[in-house]
């Protein structure tokens, strides 16, 4: 995405059939140039909502709807399309075939964030082209998680309710859930129902009250009718782990998951390679579990980095799982595994549950 503030060409190419078009693009004085580029930048470069501008500004948000339409059009703006971050359809069918879900693969990327950045866009645009007015929408926390929701080009979506799956992850910041909601409200203005509690509480007696309180009852409830969940997968990699990062399991604890054959986790749920639960380790999450969603809900999960390679074949193996958003690294690691350690697929799963 450029914002060009000094462009004073009258012409622009673009693409309409198979050839380019000549097309004429309105000249324009410099108060008006002025006020597109501001208006621009805070858009697409400081990533503030439609409605932060109008109201920043003292205009409607139809205005500033119409004023960044304008901004494209008089190539103030332009947006250049990255086709070497594009999907690659050839792994997907692989990745497809072999795990029984749907997938979603962009090409990999050496370095971390970048990574991430690509799987956030990548599972943006799918949730823009599933979610719908009125639906609710269920969350985990995580960092992938997050990006998608940055990554996010739609604003409003009349009567959507977004829904926290689990507790916050305290002590950490990107993923504690409290960034994630205020992140949701300012893309979709949607209402946001969170869970008042820690994802993981100290005693069996607190998890209880917890579990029993009318409002987490209520929310709980309203997650198990979601339409559609965004799931992140955690690693129990001790250096990539946000549960360990955010002392939500200590190192101990994490190694302990681990002896027991834990390769993940979901809301603090964990799982061996094979889908079957690790007891022991999440009696005292608060949270719901992938699996007591509805039937009919769409669960999207969205992981990135070879790191989650084994987490993501897990989920798979347990039923957890219904479509995929991840990079190419990870992809050929978990066709790499399925390889070495063949076992069930999502089908088999479904099928014997």
């Amino acid at each position: 995405m450029r914002v060009d503030a000094t462009a004073t060409s009258s012409t622009t190419r673009t693409l309409a059939g198979p050839r380019p078009v000549e097309t004429t693009v309105p000249v324009l004085d410099t108060a008006r140039r002025a006020l597109l580029v501001e208006i621009a930048e805070r858009y697409y470069l400081d990533e503030r909502s439609q409605q932060d501008i109008a109201g920043l500004l003292g205009v409607s948000r139809s205005t500033v709807s119409r004023l960044l339409a304008e901004a494209r059009d008089a190539g103030v703006v332009q947006i250049r399309i990255n086709r070497e971050s594009a999907r690659d359809e050839a792994l997907e069918d692989r990745l497809a075939a072999a795990l029984g879900i749907r997938a979603w693969v962009v090409r990999g990327h050496e370095d971390g964030s970048d990574t991430l950045t690509a799987v956030g866009a990548a599972g943006a645009r799918l949730l823009e082209r599933t979610l719908r007015p009125g639906g609710v929408l269920s969350l985990t926390h995580g960092s992938t998680v997050y990006a998608v929701m940055r990554a996010l080009r739609i604003e409003q979506l009349p009567g959507l309710r977004m829904v926290q799956m689990a507790g916050f992850e305290v002590g950490n910041p990107l993923n504690d859930g409290w960034e994630l909601i205020r992140l949701c409200f300012d893309r979709l203005d949607s209402r946001y129902r969170y869970v008042h509690a820690p994802l993981l509480v100290s005693s069996d007696e607190l998890h209880a009250a917890l579990m029993e309180d009318a409002h987490q009852r209520e929310t709980f409830s309203l997650v198990r009718s979601s339409d559609v969940a965004l799931l992140g997968i955690g690693t129990v990699d001790p250096v990539s782990s946000s549960l360990a990062r955010g002392g939500i399991l200590t190192s101990e604890a994490l190694e302990e998951a681990r002896s027991r054959g834990s390769v993940g986790a979901i809301n603090g749920f964990h799982f061996r390679i094979d889908g079957s639960l690790v007891e022991g380790v999440d009696h005292r999450i608060v949270g719901v579990l992938p699996t007591e969603l509805s039937e009919g809900a769409r669960r999207i999960a969205v992981a990135a980095g070879r790191v989650k390679a084994a987490s993501v074949l897990g989920a798979t193996r347990a039923g957890w799982l219904d479509e995929l958003v991840t990079d190419a690294n990870c992809a050929e690691e978990i066709l790499s595994l399925l390889t070495a350690r063949p076992g069930r697929t999502r089908r088999d799963a479904t099928a014997r549950a």
